[in-house]
């Protein structure tokens, strides 16, 4: 019997899995995915499956259009389900119109989550129910941050940035984004020391360094 994986070895072969599924993306997928506003580089979701697996977020919500989601489901998550069943995670399709703040519906999304913690932040969403709060997709996602209220909160809101280097074939640094939430500039305390949480737990778990960026978003 082989030994359990370790969450380094386990966050290895899911990074595996999408970099060999973004690599060779088709020009179709990839024009797809900027009709979208997404390139291939702004899809990875090994970071945040690192940060299921270490207990650092209840849920890994896999969010990508039309049949770039299936085929992710298809070329990426399928052929590790025997891992996320040997990790104790779930993946469970959200299977019923529903629908949050920030998103028209969550329909057809897939939902990644530990089964051991008896996850109610997970299973709520997974109810038949129509609609979900902001606050419960927060704490769905672990994000510390708020989106803005009203326009006058647009003149406050940052984009906050989880991030690694990344050296390319000529050993050059490249930023590679983890994870992505919205925040208040009278959040960023709580935002620094959920960074540090997450920074540390990288750092003693899996030996990643992960890195913060704080900006002021584009708005178009």
């Amino acid at each position: 019997m082989a030994p359990p994986l370790s969450a380094s070895q386990a966050v290895q072969h899911y990074r595996e899995r999408e970099e060999a599924y973004f690599n060779a993306l088709t020009p179709d997928a990839q024009t797809f995915l900027a009709h979208h506003g997404l390139t291939a580089a702004d899809s990875f979701l090994f970071g945040e499956f690192a940060f299921v697996l270490l207990g650092l977020k209840p849920c890994l919500l896999v969010d990508l259009p039309g049949f770039v989601a299936e085929q992710y489901y298809d070329r990426v998550l399928d052929p590790l389900q025997p891992m996320l069943a040997a990790l104790d995670l779930c993946l469970r399709r959200i299977d019923h119109p529903l629908m949050s703040p920030e998103m028209p519906t969550l329909e057809g999304m897939l939902l990644i989550y530990q089964n051991h913690q008896h996850n109610r932040v997970a299973t709520a969403a997974l109810r038949d129910s129509a609609s979900i709060t902001e606050e419960t997709l927060r704490r769905l996602l672990d994000y510390p941050g708020t989106l803005p209220a009203d326009e006058s909160q647009l003149e406050t809101m940052v984009e906050v940035i989880y991030y690694i280097h990344m050296r390319d074939s000529s050993a050059e640094n490249q930023s590679l984004a983890l994870t992505t939430y919205a925040a208040q500039e009278s959040e960023l305390g709580q935002v620094r020391e959920h960074f540090k949480r997450y920074q540390e737990a990288c750092r003693l778990k899996l030996g990643m360094e992960l890195l913060l960026l704080v900006r002021r978003p584009v708005l178009s």
